[in-house]
């Protein structure tokens, strides 16, 4: 059985890298990376990982 997590970062810096390096390192890996926009004023990046339940 799998479990999933979302996790928000903006795209500007080192969110999203540092989001996906701190997951990886607890066990979870990627399955889909979404660019979310409301209109045009605000963005940032949907990272939806999995990892095996334990």
């Amino acid at each position: 059985m799998k479990e999933y997590f979302v996790a928000y970062a903006s795209p500007l810096g080192t969110d999203v890298r540092d989001t996906m390096n701190t997951m990886a390192q607890q066990g979870w890996r990627v399955v889909a990376v979404t660019f979310v926009s409301e209109l045009l004023l605000e963005s940032s990046i949907m990272i939806t990982f999995e990892r095996d339940k334990k």
